[in-house]
């Protein structure tokens, strides 16, 4: 099973501006992809892939991985009820080789037009326990324009609950004149602890 845990990102305004020049770059990568999607009527990953990352390659500064996300996100867009006309450079997608977590300081690595950038945390206790021994292998970097704050959503493996076995349960009925019925049928009386 797979969880999201949301951090706020603490960056400094060099690594700021360049978070937003890569959020800009990647969203341009998406138009370019949508626009020949759009014009020769195309809808899968792979069949956009073919006719377009050569050029968004050579047009932006991204690498090969964002490039393919890109092209990713615009086949996925077209899954939509109402595909976007335009992408806004408000988040973009990150895989194991764009994003590293680095737990022992709480920090995050990022690869970004500008080379890898290792940005500060905000975790709290939650955080905390949900990363402890985690290596997140996918995210989302996301840019809050009301609270002018960036985000990381890391994708983390989460172990999945076994499933309990209804033979083990035991329902019970907590009252006043009986202070207990078991479904087993079993009847505790309250009279002792009503004296």
């Amino acid at each position: 099973m797979q969880k999201t845990v949301a951090a706020k990102l603490i960056p400094s305004k060099t690594q700021a501006q360049t978070l937003k020049a890569t959020l800009a770059v990647f969203a341009d990568a998406c138009n370019q992809a949508l626009k020949v999607a759009k014009a020769n009527n195309l809808k899968r990953a792979f069949d956009i892939h073919g006719l377009c990352y050569r050029d968004i390659k050579a047009a932006t500064r991204l690498t090969s991985n964002y490039v393919i996300r890109a092209i990713g996100r615009v086949a996925q867009s077209f899954g939509k009820k109402k595909p976007p006309k335009e992408f806004k450079p408000t988040s973009l997608d990150l895989d194991k080789d764009l994003i590293r977590f680095i737990p022992l300081y709480e920090m995050v690595s990022i690869a970004a037009i500008e080379g890898r950038q290792k940005i500060k945390l905000q975790l709290g206790n939650y955080q905390r326990r949900l990363l402890k021994g985690q290596k997140p292998t996918a995210g989302h970097l996301v840019y809050d324009k009301k609270k002018k704050a960036f985000y990381i959503h890391f994708v983390i493996d989460f172990p999945e609950m076994p499933e309990s076995d209804p033979d083990d349960a035991l329902g019970v009925d907590l009252g006043i004149n009986r202070i207990a019925t078991v479904s087993t049928g079993e009847t505790i009386s309250g009279r002792d602890l009503n004296r």
